[in-house]
């Protein structure tokens, strides 16, 4: 093979891998923005449909991502949820932004007008630190809320 005939060989083989990795980005870039279009659940959104099938409608806790509050009273406003006796729950992680694969438990917390908590957690699970399965949790989550909004006790 001729120095000639080498060299034109290697550009072709550097050409080819060029494409090769154009064509490697273009994909990864396409799947990417692909998978940010898409709906991804978090913890959060787990849990919300599961306080919804007991028909609890709950509201962001605060603008950081960290927990949800439930008023006692079902009158109550959202907006005004933090100024009546109400619930909050929260993921042990301690963000309910994260995917589901990452919840670790719920802590939920009966709160004065004041925003005192209010005796014991009503409802907790996890460690904190181990994940646990989020649709099995926010469902007994619910279910326990649930049950103590039927019958409060302070």
């Amino acid at each position: 093979m001729s120095n000639a005939n080498a060299n034109a060989f290697v550009e072709a083989i550097e050409s080819a891998r060029t494409a090769a990795y154009d064509d490697g980005a273009a994909l990864v870039a396409r799947a990417v923005t692909e998978w940010l279009a898409e709906f991804r659940p978090t913890a959060g959104t787990v849990l919300l449909a599961a306080l919804a099938t007991q028909g609890i409608t709950a509201y962001s806790g605060d603008d950081f991502g960290m927990s949800y509050v439930i008023p006692l009273d079902p009158a109550t406003p959202g907006p005004d949820v933090r100024n009546h006796l109400h619930l909050s729950i929260g993921d042990r992680n301690p963000s309910v932004e994260h995917v589901p694969a990452a919840h670790t438990g719920w802590t939920a917390f009966l709160y004065d007008e004041d925003g005192s908590p209010v005796g014991a957690p009503v409802f907790t699970s996890g460690d904190g630190t181990t994940p646990v399965d989020c649709a099995a949790d926010s469902g007994a989550a619910a279910r326990a809320l649930a049950a103590f909004l039927a019958n409060p006790t302070r």
